[in-house]
């Protein structure tokens, strides 16, 4: 249960909220969700500590989602045509996010992380105490359904 302490005045005070996304290499349908809670967290006066991603290739995606600090796995300093090759290691790569969330928490303390995934990122494991909401997108399709779309040589 996430302690808002009320203010005097009865409204909850606002909260720091840590954000998690598989990727940020393209703005597409998760990257618009992700924008869409970054946006209404903003309206309602809460805090986004920062960004925990896998991959991020500087991109630009929007004016609520570029200003945001971001965390960024040591995959990321592999070659982008690699990426699809590396997913034995995501769930290393998540370990290794979860790890500097929680040095992060020690230092300057979140009430409240954010995953929105398809994929890995959303066994991120927040600091203790720290409720996690993973807004899961449709199964990984080149794990499922769209192997032969995705595993291709080029």
């Amino acid at each position: 249960m996430i302690d808002t302490q009320t203010q005097p005045d009865s409204t909850p005070r606002p909260l720091r909220v840590a954000l998690a996304h598989d990727w940020l290499v393209g703005y597409r349908g998760g990257e618009m969700v992700l924008d869409a809670i970054a946006s209404l967290l903003q309206r309602h006066n809460h805090t986004i500590t920062r960004i925990y991603t896998m991959f991020d290739n500087a991109s630009p995606l929007s004016p609520t989602l570029d200003p945001l600090p971001r965390t960024v796995s040591s995959l990321n300093a592999r070659p982008e045509s690699l990426r699809r090759w590396l997913l034995p290691r995501y769930p290393k790569a998540v370990e290794e996010l979860s790890a500097r969330l929680r040095r992060d928490h020690a230092s300057e303390p979140i009430d409240l992380l954010i995953s929105t995934s398809s994929a890995a990122i959303k066994s991120i494991q927040p600091p203790p105490g720290v409720p996690h909401i993973c807004y899961c997108h449709a199964p990984a399709r080149y794990l499922w359904s769209q192997t032969d779309n995705y595993a291709s040589p080029d």
